[in-house]
């Protein structure tokens, strides 16, 4: 005989809810954003279309992981991202 085992599916980690931020050319500004995985598997990050002047740092050993996005926009940067 034989027995058969039913494993659950792998969950696909949480899409972080970024919300709206105003940053003003030429002042610093920090955001940290936060992912989370329901099966506690390592998260790893992607991002585009930051204005000039961000930088992301991902800190994906943290608990939660996370990604700070810092930087000073230069002028002329100003728009929507």
């Amino acid at each position: 005989g034989y027995e058969a085992v039913a494993v659950p599916g792998n969950a696909p980690p949480g899409r972080p809810e970024l919300g709206e931020t105003i940053a003003f050319e030429g002042t610093p500004i920090t955001r940290r954003v936060y992912a989370t995985d329901p099966d506690r598997d390592p998260v790893s990050f992607a991002i585009v279309g930051l204005p000039p002047g961000i930088t992301p740092t991902a800190v994906p050993d943290a608990a939660p992981p996370y990604l700070d996005l810092s930087g000073t926009p230069p002028a002329g940067s100003a728009g929507t991202y």
